[in-house]
């Protein structure tokens, strides 16, 4: 059962981590939307479908910065307790440094667990909502910027719009480019269209008009009339995509499934590394609250509080970044996946038997 001291420095480590955590995550979002900006004057988009595009890499960000969040209101939490005199009252008392140290521990492995959480459910998640709003962006901006009289070449395809109000268009031409060599390239004329979006499409209801379909191989012109008919044209403006190929963009399970089937070594490589690299990320908050207890529970010298306070905020830092090098070395080689464990563990329990023998 928890002690009143044990509550106590939780309940502190608690508040203070939802004080410091958004302003650092704000920051850190605001940062990172910077890049995005250009999509509300470029892409003419509301602010409220770019806030939507830049909350969906929120839970990517949470990730990585909530161990930074926990160490510095860690710091902040028993700094402010050596500031007050009480962290000395508590070991006055008869309070064992390990005793202190457990709510801090017992914070970081929740702090680790969410982290986890945030890695492996949330931002994949996230990332592909991302990719799939940001794909939706661009297909309603391309089809707004389709101007009148004039040929509008998207990607390879040429689109031809005589006039134009709203989705409402006159006397419109496409012509439409397959990638593969061996595929039927199609000429499309109608005298009124309009563009309707269904779903994450963008179609064309053609009205009147006819089609064209030209065999390459055969050189043989097949001529269709219609009075009317639906041509989807989102393929013009996501060509340039490649949707969710990106690692992050996977849930653990996914990865797994690649790593047993795909027959793409590089692939089966980079989703390994990633599922493991999502889970030994989270050890930075239990490193970081070792990292308080050696220099700001058990210091050397009791009158260095501040500079302790910056010595562990340094370590901390310095050690969460070290984690992520290691980590992405995995990418690389994945022998190096087994040897990354070992050297989390062990330097976990290196500062743990420090902690010990520093305590007394």
């Amino acid at each position: 059962m928890f002690t009143i001291a044990f509550r106590y420095i939780l309940k502190r480590l608690i508040v203070t981590f939802f004080i410091v955590s958004p302003i650092i995550v704000f920051m850190a979002w605001i940062a990172m939307s910077i890049k995005y900006i250009g999509l509300i004057a470029s892409d003419d988009i509301s602010l409220i479908t770019f806030l939507k595009l830049i909350l969906c890499i929120s839970p990517g960000v949470c990730g990585i910065i909530f161990p930074v969040c926990f160490l510095l209101s860690a710091i902040i939490s028993i700094y402010g307790l050596h500031s007050n005199k009480e962290l000395v009252v508590f070991l006055s008392s008869g309070k064992s440094p390990l005793s202190v140290l457990s709510p801090i521990l017992f914070w970081g492995c929740c702090i680790a667990g969410l982290v986890m959480f945030f890695n492996t459910i949330g931002a994949p998640h996230a990332y592909k909502n991302f990719e799939t709003l940001k794909e939706k962006i661009h297909t309603e901006a391309s089809t707004n910027f389709l101007k009148m009289q004039s040929f509008n070449i998207i990607g390879n395809s040429v689109i031809y719009v005589g006039s134009r109000k709203n989705n409402s268009l006159d006397n419109i031409f496409i012509f439409h480019i397959p990638k593969k060599e061996n595929a039927i390239m199609n000429i499309i004329t109608a005298r009124h269209s309009a563009l309707v979006r269904s779903g994450n499409k963008m179609l064309v209801q053609l009205e009147n008009g006819c089609r064209q379909e030209i065999d390459k191989n055969d050189d043989v012109v097949s001529t269709l009339t219609f009075d009317s008919l639906t041509y989807d044209i989102t393929q013009f403006f996501q060509s340039s995509y490649k949707k969710f190929s990106k690692v992050n963009h996977k849930t653990q399970s996914e990865l797994l499934q690649i790593v047993r089937h795909s027959p793409d070594k590089k692939a089966r490589e980079n989703c390994l590394a990633e599922y493991h690299s999502r889970i030994l990320s989270a050890a930075s908050s239990i490193i970081n609250a070792l990292i308080v207890g050696i220099l700001l529970i058990c210091p050397r010298e009791r009158s260095r509080g501040s500079k302790d306070a910056i010595l562990a905020f340094s370590c901390g830092t310095i050690c969460h970044v070290c984690l992520m090098v290691l980590i992405n070395s995995a990418t690389k080689n994945n022998n190096l996946i087994v040897l990354n464990y070992a050297v989390v563990c062990a330097f976990i329990l290196f500062l743990f038997i420090f902690f010990i023998q520093r305590r007394n």
